[in-house]
């Protein structure tokens, strides 16, 4: 009876043991196993939704990255250059500052004993003393500080009523006194009228290569922007008036100045100062300022030629040129004539 009485209570144990202890309690039921599955699977789809949001992540940080500009990769090479251009924007040496000559001819350093008369008119030039720069006629003598011809006695003695054109000046005799006016490019001349010597008017020479828009410097006009973009006058471009409108990630040239859009705002670069063009963007490229090849057309370049910072734009056989005229005689581009830009001291 006792043997009975203890394998009932070891088998009741083991019920109690295998039965569950409450459904409120303990061990899930069969749905929270499925909502548990259900949970593990949505948490491995927030791991693999982590994963694609990282590769969309990747993905905006590629198209983040600029494109590549379609300027050709320069290296400077200054390979048996003594001085001028590297190739890429640069100067290899300067003749001044090496000692090694005064002028730059052929990548070349030398030194020319040119002289040069400046605004003296006889005389020599006060630069080396050396290049003879003019006579005066007879009667007049050459006032050798300032190279122009004088009279020797200031009389008016062999000066017209309507006066005459001498070294660049327009001579008159008022009241028995002579009368000197100087002359811009010396540019004196008689009215062919009245024969009254006076000084010509000087032209104003336009500047609107490589600009779309804004003053020509002269009054006039380098042209209009369409409806929704503004002129950006110190560069004499068409710019969105806000934001960066339809200005995307490749930009975009503007006569010859780089636009781009940088954070949501528009970014402008000047190339002709720096000796390069502006290049239009190709597919899978963006615009840049590019050194030119060497075979760009001239375009609408005035006959009188350009002035861009220490640059000359000019046109050789119907090919546009740059020079730095820094780099040739350390010099600077400046108005050499009434119809003439060149460089110059």
């Amino acid at each position: 009876m006792k043997l009975r009485a203890v394998r009932l209570l070891t088998l009741m144990a083991a019920l109690a043991l295998a039965l569950p202890l409450g459904c409120d309690e303990g061990t899930s039921s069969p749905d929270a196993a499925v909502e548990d599955g259900d949970g593990e699977a949505d948490a491995g789809h927030d791991g693999a939704s982590d994963g694609v949001d990282e590769l969309d992540a990747a993905d905006g940080a590629d198209e983040a990255q600029p494109l590549p500009s379609v300027c050709p990769p320069c290296v400077p090479d200054c390979t048996d250059k003594q001085c001028g251009s590297d190739g890429c924007g640069g100067e290899c040496e300067n003749c001044l500052e090496t000692g090694q000559g005064n002028v730059c001819m052929g990548n070349r350093c030398s030194f020319a004993d040119w002289g040069d008369c400046f605004t003296h008119k006889c005389g020599l030039d006060p630069m080396f003393g050396t290049l003879l720069c003019g006579t005066c006629p007879v009667g007049w003598d050459c006032n050798w500080n300032v190279g122009l011809c004088d009279s020797p006695t200031g009389e008016c003695s062999g000066v017209p009523e309507t006066g005459l054109c001498l070294s660049g000046r327009a001579v008159t005799c008022q009241a028995g006194e002579l009368f000197y006016q100087d002359c811009e490019f010396e540019a004196c001349r008689l009215d062919p009228a009245t024969l009254e010597a006076g000084c010509e008017e000087v032209p104003c020479l336009a500047r609107c290569f490589g600009r779309t828009c804004g003053d020509d410097g002269c009054g006039g006009s380098c042209g209009s922007c369409a409806a929704g973009r503004t002129c950006q006058a110190d560069l004499g471009v068409c710019v969105p008036e806000s934001g960066c409108g339809e200005v995307g990630a490749a930009g975009e040239c503007q006569g010859h100045t780089l636009v781009t859009c940088e954070a949501g705002a528009i970014q402008t670069e000047a190339c002709l100062p720096e000796g390069k063009l502006c290049v239009s963007a190709e597919p899978g490229t963006r615009a840049g300022c590019c050194m030119p090849k060497g075979d760009e057309p001239c375009g609408d370049l005035p006959a009188y030629n350009q002035c861009e910072g220490t640059y000359i734009l000019s046109c050789d056989h119907g090919a546009l040129r740059l020079e730095n005229c820094r780099w040739v005689d350390s010099s600077f581009c400046k108005r050499t004539g009434m119809q003439s830009l060149a460089c110059g001291f």
